[in-house]
């Protein structure tokens, strides 16, 4: 099917998005109570998927979207796409399409565990993992990162005593980690593997964000102690700024597993995504590399004007991200709450993501800066931050 579209390079053009129904500009007055802010919040990038994406769209609008039977060419894309970029062996039987990684993530909650069970996640971490433990009445167990001098770290000491006293049944994890932007080693995910396995603690990895590193990424599956007792859940959408379609998968190599997750996820109909997002990340995964490339190498010169930026600044605090397009910044060395913040930053025409929801609501002077936009708008951000500091 992809093989009609050829590779596209990318090119750094953002489009104006106001008036497009996207929830990042045209959203904003409900968030924020203004409409003309500098959108730096919402997690996609303001940039165009690559080129042949549109013209696939429109082939498959002019077709009748009637329920789409998948092909056993989805799944090979998604186990190629494993064994090109990260050296994994994923048999294509392994995967199973879904419509959303954290409604995938709900579905093997509400499979694996039992109303009132123990769920471990690790903050700050991405808001919806606090929401999903708690609405489908489970406990949040929270093994908060800690901050070194080489940059934020997993406590498994603390998580250890966690599963030795609190006995929870699963671990939501993110990788790499959203919003600190940290990209694990080889050696930090066997030893969290090793642990898990050692209390019998079943580990669910949101991976979304896997392609979009500065340095190598390690799959949680890249771990061979892991294959038995992971749910590995990922999707095209972050790393080609293809969200709105709604497609994302679950890998899982397990047979056991694999069976039970894909039972649950059909009663809720989440086993059977739209037409055009399967034939979207079939094409992407086939033919998008070489625009991926290009598109790292523009984020990776953004990151480095916010990290000269902040370094300029010595009130402000941050530890470049080795993934994403998400800047975690503190901005503790001004001495206001998280609220007198929010103010300032609209006062300097900034919509920026609050910590709060990536801590549950506990306060916290960090906020989440979105670099996956033009350079002209990134430099415009922070001459308005540094008119305020």
């Amino acid at each position: 099917m992809s093989q009609i579209y050829q590779g596209a390079r990318f090119k750094a053009y953002c489009p104006k998005r106001q008036g497009s129904d996207s929830l990042k500009f045209d959203g904003m007055e409900a968030e924020f109570g203004r409409s003309d802010l500098l959108a730096f919040w919402v997690a996609d990038m303001d940039f165009l998927p690559p080129s042949f994406i549109p013209k696939l769209i429109a082939q498959k609008s002019r077709e009748v979207l009637g329920y789409p039977h998948l092909s056993p060419s989805v799944k090979e894309s998604v186990a190629g796409w494993f064994q090109r970029r990260f050296g994994v062996e994923v048999e294509s039987e392994a995967v199973i399409p879904t419509s959303g990684v954290v409604t995938s993530m709900y579905v093997a909650i509400e499979e694996f565990t039992q109303k009132g069970d123990k769920i471990v996640l690790q903050s700050p971490v991405y808001g919806p993992f606090f929401s999903i433990i708690q609405g489908s009445a489970r406990q949040i167990l929270d093994n908060p990162l800690r901050l070194s001098e080489s940059g934020y770290e997993m406590d498994l000491e603390h998580l250890e005593n966690l599963f030795l006293k609190e006995h929870p049944k699963m671990l939501l994890f993110c990788s790499p980690q959203n919003p600190t932007g940290r990209v694990w080693r080889h050696e930090e995910l066997g030893d969290l593997v090793r642990l898990c396995a050692r209390y019998e603690v079943l580990l669910v990895s949101d991976e979304i964000h896997f392609d979009l590193v500065y340095e190598r990424h390690t799959p949680l599956l890249a771990i061979e102690e892991a294959r038995e007792r992971t749910i590995l859940i990922s999707a095209p959408t972050k790393s080609f700024n293809v969200p709105g379609l709604n497609i994302s998968y679950a890998v899982i190599p397990s047979k056991l597993l694999r069976e039970r997750f894909e039972k649950r996820a059909r009663i809720v109909h989440i086993a059977r995504p739209n037409a055009i997002g399967l034939a979207v990340m079939e094409a992407l995964y086939q033919e998008g590399e070489e625009w991926l490339l290009g598109l790292l190498e523009y984020l990776k010169a953004n990151r480095s004007l916010l990290e000269g930026f902040i370094a300029a600044h010595p009130k402000l605090k941050g530890v470049a991200p080795q993934g994403t397009y998400l800047y975690w910044i503190d901005f503790g060395g001004l001495n206001l709450s998280h609220e007198e913040l929010k103010a300032l930053f609209l006062e300097a025409r900034l919509a920026l993501s609050p910590g709060k929801f990536f801590t549950h609501g506990r306060e916290t002077s960090h906020f989440r800066f979105n670099f996956g936009t033009s350079r002209a708008r990134v430099r415009e951000g922070l001459k308005c931050l540094g008119k305020i500091l």
